[in-house]
């Protein structure tokens, strides 16, 4: 069995949602631009007392500077740098940032694909930004074996469609590198799960799941890291997020219930969550919380119910009837539910099988769910 480990991104030395905290995610914009930055991160890294540390790149902030039409600029020979009116990035700076930090895990620099319904316009968008993506992953991966090879590298695959990630995996198969990271904003959980069974046939055995914490999201990330994969990792900034739009993360299905100040609540209503923060109180009690004391509070019970929720979903993962039966419990959605254990199903049966026979399989499956 392998390791499934949840990372806490969007954290600060100021705005820890516990302590001690396991597992950290930051980025190279926020805690990379300076020394100070760096050094304030490494004391937060110590003060939470983390298990696992992962730099990811920021890649994310190229493609907000795009959509936000900023200027982006890719020259190592100049400072890192980010502002609400340009970005300077490159896998020098990335590296050179890993050095002095020393995480545990870095990822690639990465050019983000924007997320897009066409087929047509994500085909133009995935090859517009191939080329950055395979240079980047080959440049980076290099820099790390010549300064920091103890550092796990991870590299980010932008793609829409198995078809893609082939074309991808092809130009950068000869690298030295520990795993992929795979953004999903792109993708459905049954759709995750096809990406996954394509990494695991390609004897990828470490992956890393960026920026969800949703509960079917989860439950294929568990599943998967208990039967297939060494280790698989996931990040969210949700819990934060989430906490300061007075929305509290419930113990059940990962959704988010607003208790603002302006919210009618019937008093009658319980908290059905073993948090230690929600311990004997109410929805009314948490709702009048003096605005700070209420955020932090939220993020504190949103943290640990996340971390909570994917523990039990392992425990639940020794099949996938135990699993179905247990989200069945928890979630209301029973077609994303049968969508996503039949995809379980489907590469349990097949995994010796070519990969395009399972996507095949998936997608007449799904369909006739859909339907």
């Amino acid at each position: 069995m392998g390791q499934l480990e949840i990372f806490c991104a969007g954290v600060n030395v100021d705005v820890l949602p516990s302590r001690p905290l396991k597992n950290i995610l930051v980025n190279v914009p926020n805690e990379g631009i300076t020394s100070k930055d760096i050094m304030s991160t490494v004391k937060m890294f110590q003060y939470a007392r983390c298990t696992h540390t992962y730099l990811d790149s920021g890649g994310f902030q190229i493609l907000v500077s795009e959509l936000a039409g900023k200027r982006f600029t890719f020259d190592e020979t100049k400072q890192l740098h980010i502002s609400s009116e340009a970005i300077n990035i490159t896998p020098k700076h990335v590296i050179d940032v890993a050095m002095e930090m020393q995480p545990e895990i870095v990822s690639a620099l990465d050019y983000p694909i924007r997320k897009l319904t066409d087929v047509n316009d994500r085909e133009k968008e995935f090859l517009n930004k191939l080329g950055y993506n395979i240079v980047w992953s080959r440049k980076t991966a290099k820099l790390r074996k010549e300064k920091c090879p103890h550092i796990k590298l991870l590299i980010p695959v932008q793609c829409y469609s198995i078809e893609q990630f082939g074309e991808f995996f092809h130009q950068i198969k000869d690298l030295e590198f520990d795993g992929l990271s795979l953004p999903v904003r792109n993708l459905e959980a049954h759709e995750i799960a096809v990406f996954l069974s394509a990494f695991y046939k390609l004897n990828i055995r470490m992956v890393h799941i960026l920026g969800t914490s949703t509960l079917l999201t989860t439950a294929l990330a568990a599943y998967m890291a208990r039967h297939y994969f060494e280790w698989v990792s996931l990040d969210s900034t949700g819990w934060r997020l989430m906490a300061e739009y007075s929305s509290y993360v419930n113990p059940l299905s990962l959704k988010t219930q607003n208790i603002g100040y302006n919210v009618i609540i019937d008093e009658n209503t319980r908290i059905n969550c073993q948090c230690p923060w929600c311990n004997g109180k109410t929805f009314t009690y948490i709702k009048n919380l003096p605005y700070t004391e209420k955020i932090s509070f939220l993020r504190s019970h949103n943290f640990w119910v996340i971390e909570h929720v994917a523990e039990e979903l392992y425990e639940h993962s020794n099949t996938v009837l135990t699993l179905k039966a247990h989200l069945m419990k928890r979630y209301p959605d029973t077609k994303k539910i049968e969508m996503l254990c039949r995809a379980i199903t489907i590469f349990d049966a097949l995994k010796e099988r070519d990969i395009d026979e399972i996507q095949f399989v998936c997608q007449q499956e799904f369909a006739n769910v859909i339907n």
